[in-house]
């Protein structure tokens, strides 16, 4: 199977959209572990982390403020941690006023719901990559004589990646991206 590159953690209700959502992202060819997390304190260290150090971006998702709740939690375990995922992105309410309405529209309106979980992981995942290709492309033109970036894509897979490869010693540096 693939590599996961997504972590994707949430707690209470957003357990299950983040379980679709995962579904929705491997059908796009995005490989993702989903981890549950019943509670807050104390936190399964371990399976977080294990995750965590197995992919490259770490999503959590919550139906809750992403201050003070799952996001933070999460965000203080890497942090006091080993592992440095490449992008830390947190899912949930955004300093912002509740709303009234049905669980479906209010899901829908802070973008908890499936589609707009998914929405939001293929958002991080193209600005990390729009971010590695524009940092390696202006560090190129400075210095040409080192190293050469090139854009790779394989309609196939949908899969691209932005390679570096540097000139001497002959090493090459392949990072995925979603085109």
């Amino acid at each position: 199977d693939d590599q996961p590159v997504v972590s994707v953690v949430a707690t209470g209700s957003m357990t299950g959209n983040a379980l679709l959502a995962a579904q929705t992202l491997s059908q796009k060819g995005i490989a993702s572990e989903v981890v549950h997390v019943p509670t807050i304190k104390p936190l399964d260290q371990a399976t977080i982390l294990g995750s965590i150090g197995r992919t490259k971006v770490v999503v959590t998702v919550e139906e809750h403020q992403v201050s003070g709740g799952l996001g933070s939690a999460i965000a203080e375990l890497v942090l006091e941690s080993d592992i440095r995922p490449t992008k830390f992105y947190r899912i949930g309410v955004n300093d912002r006023f509740g709303q009234s309405g049905t669980v479906t529209n209010l899901w829908r309106h802070y973008q908890l719901d499936v589609g707009g979980i998914v929405e939001q992981i293929l958002g991080t995942a193209s600005t990390e990559s729009r971010s590695c290709w524009q940092a390696a492309t202006a560090i190129h033109s400075f210095l040409p004589q080192i190293f050469t970036v090139k854009r790779l894509h394989f309609p196939v897979s949908a899969q691209g990646y932005t390679a570096i490869q540097w000139k001497k010693p002959r090493v090459s540096l392949f990072l995925p991206f979603t085109p």
